[in-house]
């Protein structure tokens, strides 16, 4: 019985022990993650500083040039505008050569046509309308971006030219504009011929509360990664396909940034649509975000 006591108080002991060396533990954990934190902080107001003169350049630069998402829409409606996106890969992709995304490889053609592309008048003078990305002060993700791609985007700027905003077919234009913003999309193919340019087994899908307006729908096809290297074959297709009255809708990566301006010069208006369909979703049904989705079904 002794022994058993004695056993007993052991366990009981050790058990104490565990509990105190657990409880130290816990309180250097959180004293470590306290630091952590304080330094984190250290480093994003050094690096805020750093690149304040930047970001200010950045605000003051697009403020002059570039338009709401809601006037975007009503210059492209107006003008029967073709519609130029760009965004943080197209940026990425032209500044860097070592720089690829998930389904599209850099080549020096790719960025050659990104660089000239961001001139609206590049191919068909009058009749492109450029987007580009809003300047995101604050952000830390575009705060990496932009070092490494403002320099450039900056010398690319044309002069006196007016650019649209970028973010029309992402989830903030829904949240912000709504059942108004919804309507300018719906007008711009409102009764008209269609012609899809997409990738083969694309997650781009016809919503109706976006396209049930539309005309005639017809799908071409391209390849669901690298279809800037198919960028001829679609042009063929797009005009063997589609004529002046028609619009064509682009959902096809940085490939529909160039292709959008080439279109236009042929007369025929084309619109970089991008993740519109997955962006709705995302705002009205719940959807995933379109970076998380899969390039294919």
């Amino acid at each position: 019985m002794n022994a058993l006591k004695t056993v007993l108080e052991q366990i009981r002991d050790e058990m104490i022990r565990n509990r105190e060396a657990a409880t130290a533990q816990s309180k250097l954990v959180e004293q470590l993650l306290a630091e952590a934190r304080a330094e984190k902080r250290i480093l994003r107001m050094i690096l805020d500083s750093a690149t304040a003169g930047m970001e200010n350049d950045i605000t003051a630069t697009l403020s002059q040039v570039q338009r709401s998402m809601a006037q975007t829409l009503d210059a492209v409606h107006e003008g029967r505008l073709s519609l130029a996106r760009f965004g943080d890969g197209e940026f990425l992709l032209m500044v860097n050569a070592d720089h690829s995304i998930r389904f599209q490889r850099n080549a020096p053609g790719l960025r050659s046509d990104l660089s000239n592309a961001m001139n609206p008048d590049w191919l068909a003078p009058g009749r492109v309308m450029v987007a580009l990305p809003p300047p995101f002060r604050g952000n830390l993700h575009w705060l990496g971006v932009w070092i490494g791609t403002w320099k450039l985007v900056k010398s690319l700027l044309a002069p006196g030219a007016q650019y649209g905003n970028t973010l029309i077919s992402r989830p903030a234009f829904f949240l912000q504009e709504g059942a108004a913003g919804i309507a300018q999309w719906r007008r711009l193919w409102e009764g008209r011929e269609v012609l899809v340019v997409t990738g083969r087994g694309s997650r781009f899908e016809l919503l109706p509360a976006l396209f049930d307006g539309a005309g005639k729908v017809d799908f071409l096809y391209a390849s669901p990664e690298h279809a800037y290297a198919d960028r001829e074959e679609i042009m063929k297709g797009v005009i063997a396909r589609a004529t002046p009255d028609m619009i064509v809708l682009l959902s096809l990566g940085p490939t529909a940034t160039i292709l959008a301006h080439r279109i236009a010069a042929a007369g025929i208006q084309a619109l970089d649509i991008g993740h519109i369909s997955a962006s709705y979703a995302h705002v009205y049904s719940n959807g995933l975000l379109p970076e998380k989705l899969q390039i294919s079904r």
